[in-house]
């Protein structure tokens, strides 16, 4: 099974730093360009909150492929993005 997410550069700095992240969507860049998507983003993260009794800012998405096999490290995406 392969899982992974799309996020900024930034956002793999914090984790590297701080060993967590914690998102919000007041803060995202993607967001604020595509405000359209603003009432999804809001419905995805009170029902996230609610089904988990959780009062977070934000979540973040991912992908899942479970035909692909292979593993990669946070250090190979380090490596990748040059860090």
């Amino acid at each position: 099974m392969r899982y992974w997410t799309v996020q900024s550069s930034d956002v793999v700095r914090i984790i590297q730093q701080k060993g967590i992240y914690l998102p919000d969507f007041t803060k995202s860049t993607y967001l604020q360009k595509q405000e359209k998507l603003g009432a999804l983003y809001k419905v995805i993260l009170n029902s996230f909150n609610e089904i988990n009794d959780l009062s977070g800012r934000g979540v973040v998405s991912s992908f899942m492929d479970m035909t692909i096999k292979l593993k990669r490290s946070l250090k190979m995406l380090m490596i990748f993005l040059d860090l």
